[in-house]
């Protein structure tokens, strides 16, 4: 057996042999990187890489959750945030929002429903989804204007400006 050192520069490892490092190098460990490499940050060591994949598992599980969205105002359920979010901005919501009503509305978190509760609300949001797609189509969208950033929030003094904010900040 050869005295020879095997390593990883990557991840900052060495391995007795060239199996070891091949196999290594299929990891997802070495391939996330490998990837922050690229974008110049440094290492993370096993513990921290087990630490992150947690995390992120926790955070895709809390994602998962089903919540349940209705706007007292309207009195309509909604299963999905961005069909909220777009039944908030719809014409007809708007129209009869008054400021003793304004932001009436309940989130309820899937935990708290039955398997019926679930059933009847996805059924609702179908209904709900296909009446918000009609209010969308009925609205008029100015769009953005030209000192909007398409990424963010982020407004500019002009286009050359947004321009170079976009660039900057999201490519």
């Amino acid at each position: 057996m050869s005295s020879e050192s095997y390593t990883c520069l990557t991840c900052q490892v060495s391995f007795k042999d060239c199996d070891l490092q091949r196999q290594h190098h299929k990891s997802d460990w070495h391939w996330y990187n490998l990837k922050r490499k690229v974008v110049s940050l440094p290492p993370l060591n096993p513990e921290e890489f087990r630490a992150k994949v947690i995390e992120q598992k926790q955070l895709e599980a809390d994602t998962n959750l089903v919540h349940q969205y209705y706007c007292n105002t309207c009195k309509k359920k909604f299963n999905s945030q961005n069909t909220f979010n777009t039944h908030l901005r719809s014409k007809k919501h708007v129209q009869i929002t008054t400021p003793d009503n304004a932001g009436d509305y309940v989130v309820v978190s899937s935990e708290s429903l039955t398997e019926k509760e679930r059933e009847r609300a996805e059924s609702v949001e179908k209904e709900c989804a296909s009446e918000v797609d009609s209010e969308i189509e009925e609205e008029d969208f100015e769009g953005l204007a030209i000192n909007e950033c398409l990424f963010c929030c982020h407004w500019s003094r002009n286009m050359e400006k947004n321009l170079k904010h976009m660039t900057n900040e999201h490519s």
